[in-house]
């Protein structure tokens, strides 16, 4: 009896050595128990053999399995694929091939098969095992959900996004990033960052991707140039991307464009500069017409008695002519604070073009072309036809001197425009336009252009191109504009010329009938006034003028003063002329104190602005006149006589 044992169980290795029989006995018993699954199978795929483990994986018993084909526990697997596998598994390395098997409930297992073939007298035996791959698949699955979360994300977000190496190629954009370079679908992929920049703009990506590249985050502005050679102006915020070493691979980067927001932002600032330069404006020319209020009135007073013909009435009569040229500086000032007194009435916007047509055809050089393109069936504006006419000669003027000695076209036009709650805003930014009709007076030129720096300065007060230019120039057309409700718009390219748009208002209503009027009757008054103002120096020669035209005056300097002597002396006064503008209690509200309390007694008011602008937030009834600074005193008789008719 051969002493060795053969049962598994017994102890290992056994007294006298191993021989090969008991070893392959027991690796084959190790081979049956162990937890991977096992098989071996014949070159038709007819199993010869498979562990416990195959049988549990698969929910069979092992005679079951023996008597199958592998091809019958993959049906779904093709021709060529099982080929592939069994003649690289005769190769003598292991093959693969990544499959799936019938359960015997069913079930349908993800598996990997790996094996080689090896021969076994004279057959090839495929000796190999079975790997369940349904963990890796389901982590498969669950990293392509995140991925493709990710991306649908990344696509869906307002911003662009992309990913470039270090080279600044770029690996990833998302669609917002390519519509921001100008590009289709996937044409962002594998260009280089450089292709859409200029000399100045790659030397800075290089200075940012040096800061990078040492690990810091950062965020800048740079222009770009689409393939269609449109420039944008996009911020950047680019986040360094490294290895588990830390060396720099690349570059994170969140795009935004911001060349609408820039706009916008100068448009702004803009007006905020001009909204500031205007009450600037104002306030001189406010206190500049109080002080030429007194000249006027000490010169007027001066005149009185004089013969016309003596040297001192010469003079006197220039001197009042220097002041009504400095009163015509005051008017541009309020013009361009937008505080201007305009005489407005329903105008038509083509007939004031007609109007000066001749005289500026004269104004510009032969070599200038000027057409007129104007609109028909236009509704009429409600303006200042003088003004309105003014700028049109300025605007015309400066395209004529835009285009030079050179051949040039400048077109007049006019058309209608309506404007609705979210184009107001867009196509007139930061002006106040209000939705609604608009009557619009474009001026456009084939002129030099400007460039942005002279764009940003154009409505600058004293601000020129020019050698010898001077004045108020297109500020002050800016203030006319705005006293108008309406607003302007420049387009201007250099090398390209110019485009302005002026925005009228529409008028929708009827026109008013014109009110009667008479000439004051020139007889001297009589009786007590009183003269309200904070000025000094206007108390004291307004005083002297309403004296020399018969009145007694009383004098306040602020409006609380004027009530309390009103009060006192209202059996007695006939009259009120007092100033708007004064500290404690100023005019307006003065006057309706004293309406309230004396409606019989008729104030008029006084202003270095214009009356619009002056009684503008209250309640003008019961007013009996108005006079803006500075005045002459037969200005001064005519406006207190009409307001002491009205009394009657």
């Amino acid at each position: 009896m051969d002493p060795r044992p053969t049962d598994p169980r017994a102890p290992f290795p056994p007294e006298g050595g191993v021989d090969g029989a008991y070893l392959a006995q027991a690796l084959l018993k190790a081979m049956d128990e162990g937890l991977d699954p096992v098989f071996a199978a014949l070159p038709t795929g007819r199993l010869c053999y498979v562990n416990q483990a195959t049988c549990r994986k698969l929910g069979r018993d092992r005679e079951a399995l023996l008597a199958m084909n592998l091809r019958e526990l993959a049906p779904a697997e093709t021709e060529e694929r099982w080929a592939a596998f069994w003649d690289s598994s005769r190769s003598g390395d292991q093959a693969t091939l990544e499959t799936s098997l019938l359960a015997r409930d069913g079930a349908v297992l993800p598996v990997e098969l790996a094996g080689a073939c090896r021969p076994h007298g004279d057959l090839e035996v495929l000796f190999g095992n079975i790997r369940d791959l349904s963990a890796r698949r389901t982590a498969e699955e669950a990293l392509r959900s995140s991925e493709n979360l990710f991306r649908d994300l990344l696509e869906s977000q307002g911003e662009g996004f992309g990913t470039t190496d270090p080279e600044e190629h770029f690996i990833y954009a998302n669609p917002v990033a390519e519509e921001i370079f100008g590009v289709g679908p996937g044409e962002l992929e594998g260009r280089s960052l450089k292709d859409f920049l200029g000399e100045d703009e790659i030397r800075q990506v290089a200075k940012e991707t040096a800061i990078r590249s040492r690990g810091a985050q950062s965020s800048y502005a740079m222009r770009i140039r689409r393939p269609s050679g449109e420039v944008r102006t996009i911020q950047v915020t680019a986040t360094p991307k490294t290895g588990r070493e830390g060396r720099f691979q690349g570059t994170i980067g969140v795009f935004r464009d911001i060349t609408e927001t820039l706009v916008l932002e100068e448009a702004l600032r803009q007006s905020q500069k001009l909204e500031s330069l205007g009450l600037l404006a104002g306030g001189i020319a406010h206190d500049f017409n109080n002080l030429l209020t007194a000249i006027m009135a000490n010169l007027n007073l001066a005149q009185d008695g004089l013969h016309e013909s003596s040297a001192e009435a010469r003079f006197l009569a220039n001197a009042e002519k220097t002041v009504l040229r400095a009163a015509d500086l005051t008017k541009q000032m309020l013009a361009y604070s937008g505080k201007g007194q305009f005489l407005v009435k329903p105008q038509d916007l083509n007939l004031v073009v007609r109007e000066i047509l001749e005289l500026v055809n004269v104004s510009i050089p032969k070599n200038v072309s000027l057409r007129f393109h104007l609109g028909r069936d236009l509704p009429p504006v409600m303006a200042d036809a003088a003004q309105v006419q003014q700028v049109i000669m300025n605007l015309v003027t400066n395209a004529s001197e835009a285009i030079g000695d050179r051949e040039g076209l400048v077109i007049v036009g006019t058309r209608t425009l309506d404007l609705g709650e979210d184009a107001a805003p867009l196509v007139v930014p930061h002006q106040g336009i209000r939705p609604g009709r608009y009557v619009v007076l474009d001026v456009s030129d084939t002129g030099c252009g400007m460039s942005g720096e002279v764009q940003a300065r154009i409505f600058d007060p004293f601000f020129t191109t020019k050698p010898t230019g001077r004045g108020l120039g297109l500020s002050a057309m800016l203030g006319i504009l705005r006293g108008h409700g309406g607003g302007i718009k420049l387009r201007s390219e250099e090398g390209k010329g110019s485009t302005f748009e002026l925005f009228f208002p529409a008028y929708g209503g009827e026109v008013p009938p014109p009110l009667p009027g008479s000439e004051p009757h020139a007889t001297a008054f009589s009786g007590r006034i009183l003269l309200v103002d904070d000025e000094q120096v206007v108390l004291e020669a307004t005083g002297a003028a309403l004296e020399s035209l018969g009145f007694e005056v009383l004098k306040a300097v602020d409006g609380r003063q004027a009530l309390e002597r009103f009060e006192a002396e209202a059996g007695t006064l006939r009259l009120v002329l007092m100033d708007v503008t004064m500290p404690r209690l100023d005019g307006r509200k003065a006057f309706q104190a004293m309406h309230a309390s004396r409606p019989d007694i008729p104030v008029v008011l006084s202003s270095g602005y214009d009356k619009e602008m002056s009684t503008e937030g209250f309640s003008s009834l019961g007013l009996a006149g108005f006079l803006q600074k500075p005045y002459r005193i037969p200005d001064l008789r005519r406006a207190l006589a009409q307001a002491l008719e009205r009394r009657v």
